[in-house]
């Protein structure tokens, strides 16, 4: 059995990690405490990011998820770790899961790279995902109804806009993201071309248009 003397040089280094155990649960709780009182200064936490003015939004946009968990939690070291396995167990997909348990692992490590709170992040695996398609793609007869019922319908600005974007998936295989970050300066119909931003790419590339 393993005697300590208090005033043994092992005594005092555990009364160090002790107290520097519960500097870092205080800091956790006071910082934590704040951003639940004062939610919109998360977007600023998420402002140094070298990422896309699209990413910081949708981070701050689900950080929020991670606050009302927080509302009724103890907010200690293990406060991440319990949000994930709270996330594990909503009716999501993998994919939305995923996405809420990362947009938190970013505002919790940007905290503690600013040395406001120890990383609470380290260990924590997030979820897994296959990489195979998680439905299947439209078929050719699909296509074709869809088609038709685009030719017979009425000549309306709706029925317009659905048509562009029917043909752009369908025939050119474009992203849903890639088609939503369209703008109208971003159609060259003199060239016949489309400027695309695609998903992880930092330039527009031009897509012939059909």
């Amino acid at each position: 059995m393993l005697v300590l003397k208090p005033d043994s040089p092992l005594a005092e280094k555990y009364r160090r990690l002790y107290e520097k155990r519960q500097l870092e649960v205080e800091s956790i709780n006071t910082i934590l405490s704040h951003f639940l009182q004062n939610r919109n200064e998360a977007d600023s936490v998420f402002m140094e990011l070298d990422v896309k003015s699209e990413t910081r939004s949708d981070y701050s946009y689900r950080v929020r998820h991670f606050f009302d968990f927080c509302e009724n939690e103890t907010l200690d070291l293990n406060i991440f770790l319990r949000y994930k396995e709270a996330v594990s167990g909503l009716d999501w997909s993998v994919s939305s899961k995923s996405k809420y348990i990362a947009g938190t692992r970013v505002f919790l490590k940007e905290l503690a790279r600013h040395g406001f709170i120890p990383d609470i992040t380290i260990n924590i695996r997030g979820f897994g995902q296959g990489k195979l398609h998680k439905r299947d793609g439209v078929s050719a007869e699909e296509v074709s109804k869809m088609s038709a019922f685009l030719l017979n319908a009425p000549n309306t600005p709706q029925i317009a806009r659905l048509n562009a974007v029917f043909h752009l998936l369908a025939l050119e295989g474009f992203r849903q993201v890639e088609i939503a970050r369209l703008s109208k300066k971003d159609i060259l119909f003199s060239r016949g071309i489309a400027m695309v931003l695609g998903k992880g790419h930092d330039d527009r590339q031009p897509v012939t248009l059909p």
